[in-house]
């Protein structure tokens, strides 16, 4: 966990010192790198939605594992449809699966032929653009 949050934000001092200082427990070859981890979390894989290369961003509105509504921000006007096959994409979101709560997110969708990928922009990230 504190390797996920120190790829997610370089900048937290606090979080550097505990990882250093749990540095000398080993660890299983066979895992996942936090970069990778990361990246897997907030990635959505779709079918193909068009044959050529496209890029586009998205707002969605997230509710406990599914998206519930998605509003085009900018890009390829090709993805300007692909809200259906995003509220329809299922996900793993840290939400209790009864929870009334709703989460605003941003996100980018990038397509080609072989198929679709929804990935979630980090939060530290999406904060710095408001």
């Amino acid at each position: 966990m504190y390797n996920l949050a120190l790829e997610a934000n370089r900048h937290l001092e606090d979080t550097l010192a505990r990882v250093q200082h749990l540095s000398s427990i080993t660890l299983s070859d066979a895992q996942m790198g936090a970069s990778e981890e990361l990246s897997a979390v907030r990635t959505i894989k779709l079918p193909p939605i068009t044959k050529e290369r496209a890029n586009a961003d998205f707002d969605v509105l997230v509710a406990a594992g599914k998206i519930e509504k998605v509003h085009f921000l900018s890009g390829s006007e090709v993805l300007r449809q692909a809200q259906e096959g995003l509220e329809k994409a299922l996900f793993e979101e840290p939400l209790p699966p009864n929870s009334l709560a709703h989460i605003i997110r941003k996100g980018s969708l990038s397509c080609s032929a072989i198929g679709c990928s929804f990935v979630f922009y980090l939060l530290s990230a999406a904060a710095r653009e408001q």
